[in-house]
């Protein structure tokens, strides 16, 4: 995987597909949101969130995993509401971009709860905050 920054080829292939499908997910929604759903709002605060969300994960800290799925979990329930209701009253495109992002954000929340990525969340930081210590300090 050379294509991967060499941070994200320490993961193990749950937390990575994790990962690259909560970016996915959170690039989607943005964009649906601006272009689709909410034209003209002021998305910033949508921005943020992802952002710091997709950081935090990436950065594998412990409580980012704990945090992404239940943001993981509000998204898939908010918008399956907003597909179902979009399928019921004919608007097909807005119910597929809807039900798009349940698919994304279902699987990054699948990926985030597997057992591999669950232990992996809970060793990394300490692993690579211990190997600095040990080899960075010297003093």
């Amino acid at each position: 995987m050379e294509y991967l920054p060499q941070h994200l080829q320490q993961f193990p292939p749950s937390a990575r597909k994790a990962v690259l499908l909560l970016f996915a997910g959170w690039l989607i929604l943005l964009v649906s949101l601006y272009t689709y759903f909410l034209p003209g709002y002021d998305l910033i605060r949508f921005v943020i969130i992802g952002v710091l969300m997709c950081f935090f994960t990436y950065q594998a800290y412990p409580w980012a995993r704990v945090l992404c799925l239940v943001g993981d979990a509000m998204v898939i329930v908010y918008f399956s509401l907003i597909a179902t209701q979009l399928f019921r009253v004919g608007r097909l495109t807005g119910a597929l971009i809807a039900s798009v992002i349940v698919i994304v954000f279902a699987a990054s929340g699948w990926f985030l709860f597997v057992r591999e990525s669950a232990n992996f969340f809970k060793t990394f930081r300490s692993s690579t905050d211990d190997a600095q210590d040990a080899g960075g300090n010297g003093r």
